[in-house]
């Protein structure tokens, strides 16, 4: 497994913050990133989220709340 993979794997626990609703890879200036979306951008979620896992940046987006369908 990858040192990406790893760092992607561990983002998964950020889904226990309230307010995340997501997480996933993504892309910043050519680099991987791992993306964190937020039902809303608060600073609250925001200071709770860190900036990289293992290296790797966090991208964090506002998605609003998921709901199935």
């Amino acid at each position: 497994m990858s040192g990406f993979d790893l760092a992607l794997q561990k983002a998964h626990d950020l889904l226990t913050i309230d307010g995340v609703v997501g997480v996933g890879e993504g892309e910043i200036g050519g680099q991987r990133c791992i993306v964190v979306f937020v039902a809303s951008p608060s600073a609250s979620v925001r200071s709770r989220l860190p900036a990289q896992i293992d290296g790797v940046p966090v991208d964090i987006r506002e998605s609003g709340p998921f709901t199935a369908q």
